[in-house]
């Protein structure tokens, strides 16, 4: 309670200029067995000057509770919560360019929020016949393929995942048509441990291209944002013989202010399968919607909050949220 409340404080002391924002979120699927790829940030933010920095730190919490199993005799089990914390700190290169590096820090732990989930299923209408089946506040990340355990998780862990690094290149800024265009490119190293599904195991490269439109809505003060990319994945020490060698991924968002410091958010976020399985957890894309507000916080400083929900049953959590603190140069 202490802590929302100074949470809550925070927001209420705040205040700023208005100023253009990103409209897009560093939000992406946190399947336990995708988010190991450390997927790319689908946005682009405001490139810091020549020999500046910038920085964001944000987290994202999902709770899963799936089982399935396939007439190929795969079964998979996805019952816990996962955290999944990201440190970014950006650096400018030279104008129009930065490089970045993106620290996350990956935790599993057991289903805290279950009980709250299924009573705001309840108190929805919706259906909690799948989370009736497991038991609450239970850690349990499985896969096995005729009768041989491929994968087991039970056991809480917590540590360093896999670093990525972006080089970031404006293309086209964001001036008097008032239409950006950038490109990226990233290579994900792998720090993390995949025994305890902090990360792949393995090196993946991806190339992004990055859109943002200010004009299109003018009239409304309102911003969209786009992104289209693949991501090239190297061998991976997580279930490697379903794993796919490239995966597309794409982004959509709006941004609409509705002041100078505060603004609502919708994104939708896609990507192709990253296994080759004919389980549905595994073996489709996945469609999330996300939605939530942004809050600006002294000159140079926003607060962002954003609820994630699957559109494409089971091939994303069943709940998320995501927590970010950005200062931009």
């Amino acid at each position: 309670m202490t802590r929302r409340l100074y949470l809550l404080a925070t927001i209420l002391l705040c205040t700023a200029d208005a100023a253009a924002q990103p409209a897009l979120l560093d939000l992406s699927n946190q399947h336990p067995l995708v988010q190991v790829y450390s997927l790319p940030n689908p946005g682009l933010e405001s490139l810091p000057a020549p020999g500046q920095w910038s920085w964001r730190a944000d987290t994202r919490l999902s709770n899963h509770a799936i089982a399935e199993e396939s007439a190929a005799g795969e079964r998979i089990v996805l019952d816990g919560e996962s955290y999944r914390s990201h440190l970014v700190l950006r650096y400018g290169l030279r104008p129009a360019m930065a490089l970045s590096a993106t620290i996350p820090l990956v935790a599993h732990s057991t289903g805290m929020l279950d009980s709250f989930i299924i009573d705001w299923h309840d108190l929805w209408g919706l259906s909690n016949r799948r989370r009736n089946a497991f038991e609450n506040n239970r850690l349990d990340f499985s896969y096995s393929r005729d009768g041989i355990e491929l994968l087991s998780l039970q056991e809480r862990q917590r540590g360093l995942g896999d670093v990525r690094l972006d080089w970031d290149w404006e293309l086209r800024a964001a001036g008097a048509e008032r239409r950006g265009l950038a490109l990226r490119a990233g290579l994900k190293l792998p720090t993390g441990s995949s025994s305890r599904l902090l990360g792949s195991g393995g090196t993946d490269i991806a190339l992004q291209l990055l859109g943002s439109d200010h004009r299109t809505l003018e009239r409304w003060g309102a911003s969209l944002a786009w992104s289209v990319g693949t991501l090239w994945l190297g061998d991976s020490e997580v279930l490697d013989a379903l794993r796919e060698d490239l995966v597309v991924i794409g982004s959509a968002g709006l941004r609409w202010p509705l002041g100078s410091r505060l603004a609502v958010r919708a994104q939708l976020d896609v990507h192709s399968a990253f296994y080759d399985s004919e389980l549905d957890v595994l073996g489709n894309g996945s469609v999330q919607l996300s939605t939530g507000f942004d809050w600006r916080c002294g000159e140079r400083q926003w607060l962002e909050l954003a609820m994630m929900q699957n559109l494409r049953t089971d091939t994303t959590p069943d709940f998320g949220l995501y927590l970010s603190w950005r200062a931009a140069p």
